[in-house]
Parts: structure tokens; sequence; C-alpha cells
């Protein structure tokens, strides 16, 4: 059973991974010199890319949170606020076709 949802883990990285191209660095390999990794990471963001490597992406679009937010007012019931996600955060939630809903 562990094997087939590690299995299933790494599909759904990969997968992720496929889609999210258009946000990542040009290059991953680790066979690359670091100063040809920094020329891709600079073609990048000449071309309004930024450079990120999968796990980072992940991390950038990890603040994308739910407040809490409980009014002062006697009788008005706490409700939940997403933060708005910058252009980046959205880009990547539309390359893998995801939809934040409104929280209440």
């Amino acid at each position: 059973m562990q094997a087939l949802v590690c299995m299933l883990a790494h599909y759904v990285e990969w997968r992720m991974q496929v889609k999210l191209v258009p946000l990542l660095s040009a290059d991953q390999d680790p066979s690359i010199s670091e100063a040809q990794r920094s020329s891709l990471a600079s073609q990048g963001k000449a071309m309004g890319r930024p450079a990120h490597n999968f796990r980072a992406l992940l991390e950038y679009l990890s603040t994308i949170t739910c407040n809490r937010i409980e009014p002062p007012l006697g009788g008005v019931p706490p409700c939940g606020m997403l933060t708005r996600p910058t252009e980046v955060q959205r880009k990547a939630l539309d390359l893998v076709r995801v939809e934040l809903e409104s929280v209440q």
C-alpha cells in the first residue's frame, strides 16, 4: 500500500512539474555550471518568466493563506478571507487548473 501511495505522489509531482514548465527555470539539470544556470535565469527574467525551481515555487504558493476574521461586533459570526494571489501565484494556479474558493 505504501508503495502505491509513493508512486501516486511521484506521479502527481511529475504532472505538476510538466504543467508548471512556463514558470520554472529554463533548465534544472545539475550538470550545468553555475554560470550557465545564472545566465539561463537572467534570460528567463528578461522574458518575464521568474527563475524558480519546483520546490521554491511550491513554497511561494504556500504563502496563500486563509485568515480568520472575528469582527468585534456582537452577533456577527467570524469568517475566513483568502489572501489575494500574486501574478505568479495566479499563473501557477491557472496552469494546474486550481481555482480558489471563497471561504465563509
